[in-house]
């Protein structure tokens, strides 16, 4: 089977959809699928990269360092090339991992089936969550606010010019990508949380969607440790959950002190100072870390927080955290708990819920160090027993084959 990617960008670019991408690539290519991906060309790389079965072409898709859908969206050069052409001719099915919605319709004009994979909530929501910026709350309207939009960019440091633009944009083409997504024949969901989540949004969309977990993430080894702090890894991003955990930190009750290590704290997303102290514990923020610099942040952890106050499909970060041999905290929403399912070092509290939170906080600080490593010891053995590559890999290439087989699969249901 030839199964063409269009993924604006690819590894070791963007964040966990990207490295679900470039697994589901590797895998698929070394089980004798032929895989051909067309993404972005950043600077000093290469235009194709071959390796088996594997072919990565890099064009240059769109400008800047920033990634935006509606830069790849209006690039209609690309999909109406010869060369793109061909690409197509030789697809047996054109696989969509991000936001290239605008080539489904050319791919359905060739007679291709198109497979959709969503690692977000863009199918409901312009800015992938499910968050109201404009009211500091979990978003509870069907329609997508112009004010959440704008919002939403303030606060993220665009200029006045900037956030209009995305204001005017995700509140009008936004709202209609998914009329393309609906062109498509599949859809693969990380979660049934997540597919339960659209599909209460969009009923008609059921029939069309496979929950397949994504593919275990790479690098992964138990390290160490030799501390007893926390480690927090969502930045300032609302919807992750900080401000849940400070406050979570001024309710611990029992007399203790403990180190939370903050990252993804940028001083162009308004930095925080670097040492806070709070009346239970000491708060020091970093920036982005690079892999070495994580590994070793690791090493002073017992566990790390993930207080989501929205429903993330199916966070990386708590898996790493699990394969890396760390106890998790996290909240209960979105596909969390089916990543935690039947972790004994994996603790789940009400999502913003801080009372909770300070209690689960307070029990794992009450843990020994031999606890500490057999719950992180039997987590990790749990999750590997759980989730399998070659169980996500059969899934995915026999729904490949299915959509090849019903090319309308409007009229069946995928099971």
């Amino acid at each position: 089977m030839n199964i063409l990617f269009l993924s604006e960008v690819f590894y070791p670019h963007g964040g966990g959809a990207e490295l679900a991408t470039y697994r589901y690539a590797k895998l698929l290519s070394e089980n004798g699928l032929n895989v051909k991906v067309v993404t972005n060309k950043y600077p000093s790389e290469p235009d194709l990269i071959t390796e088996g079965k594997l072919a990565v072409y890099r064009l240059p898709l769109f400008h800047g360092s920033s990634i935006e859908k509606y830069k790849i969206l209006f690039n209609l050069g690309v999909p109406f090339s010869n060369f793109f052409k061909k690409l197509i001719a030789w697809a047996d099915i054109v696989y969509i991992p991000r936001y290239w919605f605008s080539a489904i319709p050319i791919a359905k004009a060739y007679g291709k089936p198109v497979l959709v994979h969503l690692h977000d909530y863009v199918l409901v929501c312009p800015l992938h969550g499910l968050y109201d910026f404009s009211k500091g709350g979990i978003c509870q309207s069907t329609s997508c606010s112009a004010k959440c939009i704008f919002a939403f960019e303030r606060n993220s440091g665009r200029s006045l010019k900037s956030a209009l633009a995305s204001t005017f944009l995700n509140s009008t083409v936004g709202t209609q990508l998914k009329r393309l997504i609906e062109l498509s024949d599949g859809i693969v969901c990380v979660s049934n949380a997540q597919k339960t989540l659209i599909c209460s949004r969009i009923p008609k969309l059921e029939k069309k969607i496979k929950v397949i977990y994504n593919p275990l993430p790479i690098g992964c080894y138990p390290i160490q440790s030799a501390g007893d702090d926390y480690g927090f890894l969502g930045g300032p991003n609302p919807i992750k959950g900080f401000q849940v955990l400070r406050c979570a930190l001024n309710e611990i009750a029992v007399n203790i002190k403990i180190r939370v290590h903050a990252a993804r704290f940028n001083h162009s997303s308004g930095s925080k100072p670097a040492h806070e102290s709070l009346k239970h514990a000491d708060i020091i923020y970093y920036g982005n870390l690079n892999l070495a610099s994580l590994n070793e942040l690791y090493e002073q952890l017992r566990a790390i927080v993930f207080p989501s106050i929205c429903p993330e499909p199916l966070p990386y970060a708590i898996s790493e955290t699990i394969l890396k041999s760390r106890l998790v905290i996290a909240s209960d929403t979105g596909g969390s708990p089916e990543i935690g399912k039947d972790c004994k070092g994996v603790f789940f509290f009400e999502s913003g819920n801080t009372r909770e939170l300070a209690e689960k906080i307070e029990y794992v600080a009450a843990l020994d160090k031999d606890d500490v490593g057999d719950l992180s010891a039997q987590s990790r053995e749990i999750f590997l027993k759980n989730f399998k590559d070659d169980i996500v890999l059969k899934e995915f290439v026999n729904l490949c084959h299915r959509l090849v087989s019903f090319p309308n699969i409007n009229n069946i249901y995928i099971e």
